[in-house]
This record gives C-alpha cells, sequence and structure tokens, in this order.
C-alpha cells in the first residue's frame, strides 16, 4: 500500500529541476549558510567546581582572580600555571586546548573568547558550568566564505528536495480535500460537540 502511494505521488507531482541562476540567487541569499567556521586556538586554567556549590566556587572565582593577577605581570607563567593548577586534561599541555570552533565549547566560555583579540588574557574570570576559567585566546582564523562552485550542487539538491516536498504535502492536501468519507453516521445526540 505505502508502494502504492509513493508511485502515485511520484508519478503526479512534477517539480523543476533548479538551473545555475536559481542556485546562484540562493547562494547569495544565504551566504553566512557557505562559509567555513572560524577556528580558535585557546589555552584555559580551569579551576572546577560545581555551580551550586557556593562556597567552592567562590573559592574557584577568587583562585582564578589571583591567576589572572599574576598572568598579568607574567604572561609566560601560563603554562606552567596551567600544568600546576588546572583541573582540566589540557593540564598536560599547558592549558593548550588546540583549534577550537563555535559550539565546541560551552556557550558561556564562548562569549568571552570571541570577543578576545589574539594573544590576549581574558580581564576576568570565566565562569562555567564547570567551573572557573582562566582564558587567553592565542590565535584566530577566520573562516573564509565557500566558493559557489563548490556548493553548486548541494544547493540544486536542497532546493530540488524542498520544491519537491512542498508540491507533494500540496497534492496531498488537495486529494485530501477532494475525498469524501462514507458509512460513518453521527447521532448528534450522543456528539459532545453538538448540543
Amino acid at each position: 500500500e505505502e508502494a502504492l502511494i509513493r508511485q502515485l505521488i511520484e508519478t503526479e507531482v512534477q517539480t523543476p529541476v533548479a538551473d545555475e541562476a536559481t542556485c546562484q540567487r540562493y547562494y547569495e541569499s544565504n551566504l553566512a549558510r557557505f562559509r567555513s567556521a572560524d577556528i580558535f586556538e585557546a589555552a584555559h586554567i580551569l579551576f572546577s567546581a560545581a555551580p551550586d556549590d557556593t562556597e567552592a566556587y567562590e573559592k574557584a572565582v577568587t583562585e582564578a582572580e589571583q591567576a589572572i593577577v599574576l598572568l598579568t605581570s607574567q604572561p609566560g607563567a601560563f603554562a606552567e600555571l596551567a600544568r600546576e593548577r588546572s583541573d582540566c586534561t589540557s593540564s598536560k599541555e599547558g592549558g593548550c586546548l588546540g583549534q577550537v570552533a563555535l559550539g565546541d565549547t560551552v556557550p558561556e566560555f564562548e562569549t568571552f573568547l570571541i570577543n578576545l583579540e589574539e594573544g590576549q588574557l581574558c580581564p576576568v574570570p570565566v565562569k562555567t558550568r564547570y567551573g572557573v576559567h582562566v582564558l587567553r585566546l592565542d590565535k584566530k582564523i577566520e573562516g573564509r566564505q565557500v566558493p559557489f562552485e563548490l556548493v553548486h550542487e548541494s544547493i540544486a539538491a536542497y532546493l530540488e528536495d524542498a520544491s519537491w516536498q512542498k508540491a507533494a504535502t500540496l497534492y496531498i492536501k488537495i486529494l485530501a480535500g477532494r475525498s469524501r468519507i462514507e458509512g460513518l453516521a453521527f447521532e448528534a445526540a450522543e456528539s459532545p460537540l453538538v448540543q
């Protein structure tokens, strides 16, 4: 039965092929969708504490503030301090997180990360659900626009699929609107909708 329904829809629903001009318009109207992600090289020192443990969290904030003061006057001490004090596995790497993109870390961390300049130590402790971080942005690599030629086929496939989905939905609605249901009798006294 499902195969027959699918065959009927495929036979009756015809949609146009997305031409190059249509794909180009879609590309130009949605440039942000066709851009590679920004990449951040960052380092951090984590003073772990559960947010609901007020005493431990306040202690972590104080330790992070003290670390920021120290690192402001001695920036070269970051890796050593991370190895000694950080509660993250990145401590073995001097706090280096490697390359991260937005979505790889928690939003509260990223809010600070995206606003730092290369080489900048965040001047305030970064509070997250994992604890309190001392954060430094080492490098930012700006994302790039992906050329139209590389995404043309995927845009065409997307537009054709979206067009088919809309047309199939409309066709089914038309069929449902034309249909008649027979053999059911409703009595007014039994229906809670009729009074």
